[in-house]
Order: C-alpha cells, then sequence, then structure tokens
C-alpha cells in the first residue's frame, strides 16, 4: 500500500475514532429524556444519536469489507475456492444447528412479558446450538493437534 494512501487511512481512522469518542461523551452526560425520568429505565437524551453512528460505522465496514473481499477474490483465485468452502462449512453447521434447535417455549418468571414465539425460540436456540457446535469443533482442533506434535 502506498504510504499516501496510509496517511489519509490513519487520518480517517483517528477522526472516526475522534467522532466516537465525542458521540460517547454526548450520551453519558447528556442527560436524561423527559419522557423516561420516572421510568424504572431512563434513556439518555442522545441515544438514538448515538445508535445512529454505530449503524453508519457497523454497515460502512460490511461494505468495506465486501468490497476487499471481492477484490481479493479476483486477485487471487485459489484462496476464493478456500474461501468459499469455509463459506459453505459454516453454512451447513447453522443448518444443522438449526435442524435440532427445538421451537418449544420454556416458561419461566417473567417469560409471559417477554413476548416470545415459536420462530425467535427456534432462532435462539440455533444460536445456542451453533455456539456449542463451534465450541467442539475448537475444542477437538486443539486436542488433536497437541496429540498429533507429540507424536512428531
Amino acid at each position: 500500500m502506498s504510504s499516501t494512501l496510509t496517511k489519509i487511512l490513519n487520518v480517517l481512522l483517528w477522526v472516526l475514532m475522534g467522532i466516537s469518542a465525542v458521540f460517547g461523551i454526548m450520551f453519558y452526560t447528556g442527560g436524561i429524556t423527559p419522557e423516561t425520568l420516572t421510568a424504572k429505565y431512563q434513556e439518555p437524551v442522545f441515544t438514538q444519536l448515538l445508535l445512529n453512528w454505530a449503524y453508519f460505522l457497523f454497515f460502512a465496514a460490511t461494505v468495506i469489507v465486501a468490497v476487499f473481499t471481492v477484490i481479493s477474490m479476483i486477485g487471487n483465485p485459489k484462496g476464493a475456492i478456500r474461501s468459499l468452502i469455509a463459506v459453505v462449512i459454516i453454512g451447513l453447521l447453522v443448518a444443522i444447528a438449526y435442524g435440532i434447535s427445538g421451537d418449544e417455549i420454556l416458561k419461566f418468571p417473567g417469560s409471559e412479558e417477554m413476548n416470545i414465539t415459536n420462530t425467535l425460540s427456534k432462532n435462539v436456540g440455533t444460536g445456542l446450538i451453533g455456539t456449542y457446535l463451534l465450541i467442539l469443533i475448537a475444542t477437538v482442533s486443539i486436542v488433536v493437534t497437541e496429540v498429533t506434535a507429540r507424536f512428531k
């Protein structure tokens, strides 16, 4: 990467960091909205501003990652095949987790107030089982790596 581009990107990153810091300070020192002064959970005045900034940063990062991923795939087709295989494997893990997860709604104190639907329960179950599968795969990988290293 050229020196000029590196300098421009560093300045851009520091500007984004500064704006984020200013919004964070505004969020914590800006006071409480009048509508929530007497509520159990009070809402800071600049909540929506901070959320919109977070959305902007998230979507900007997503677009940048997608663009550079496509550029990288065009530049290195063999690496693209490996990346696509990884995406397919992750998709299979999510599909397996979705298939295993149940859609029954658990009853616990306060659950009636949470508007839990069967779909929500199924999605939460998918996330939990997917996490368990990834932890299992990581643990098995670590054990296999250590065991094979001992025999070399």
